[in-house]
């Protein structure tokens, strides 16, 4: 089994809270968001017709995968899963081939969803910056993998999520036990 150098956790304090929203504004943004994946759709085929809004509640994060893989296989939607070294499913994603699969695959989706959140504060920005780094970064370094010098902390929050910078183990091959260990003594953000 491969180990990885352990690097000491700075004190952020608590991490700040994010901002709460009303019930009128998550629906904006799950509307907001449906409309931007029904554009994809309409990009690729653009002759397909948009389905009613099948959306009924929100799940948690597993039960929405499960229903979304379920929908998936039952409409004949390519479905693609990554799992982790224990076996555990990590990643699933819809793979469409077709015009209807587009469809189904939108459908399922729009279905089976988690409740949309506020976009980070400033603050909760300012939290994240500090812990990848004053921790994640080093860590990283500490076992082998360098990264490009991070933004100003600044720069970094007024950019976001375009900030062209998050430490990652690089040109590294992925799934290696050595990065399996490095993810375990280098915990990614909480």
């Amino acid at each position: 089994m491969a180990s990885a150098t352990s690097y000491p956790m700075p004190d952020f304090g608590p991490s700040p809270a994010p901002a709460a929203l009303s019930s009128n504004e998550i629906e904006a943004i799950r509307k907001a968001e449906q409309d931007a994946a029904w554009q994809r759709v309409a990009e690729t085929y653009p002759s397909v017709v948009r389905p009613p809004d099948s959306f009924d509640s929100y799940l948690t994060d597993q039960a929405a995968s499960d229903e979304r893989e379920r929908c998936y296989r039952a409409n004949d939607v390519p479905v693609e899963t990554a799992t982790n070294k224990a076996g555990d499913q990590v990643a699933l994603g819809a793979s469409p081939i077709t015009p209807a699969q587009a469809v189904s695959a939108f459908s399922c989706e729009s279905r089976f969803r988690t409740q949309p959140s506020a976009p980070p504060t400033r603050d909760q920005l300012g939290y994240l910056y500090d812990y990848l780094t004053r921790f994640l970064a080093p860590c990283y370094t500490a076992n082998g993998f360098d990264n490009p010098p991070p933004p100003s902390r600044e720069d970094f929050v007024k950019r976001w999520p375009d900030q062209d910078w998050y430490p990652s183990f690089g040109d590294a091959p992925m799934g290696t036990d050595h990065e399996e260990a490095v993810m375990t003594a280098c915990p990614g953000p909480p």
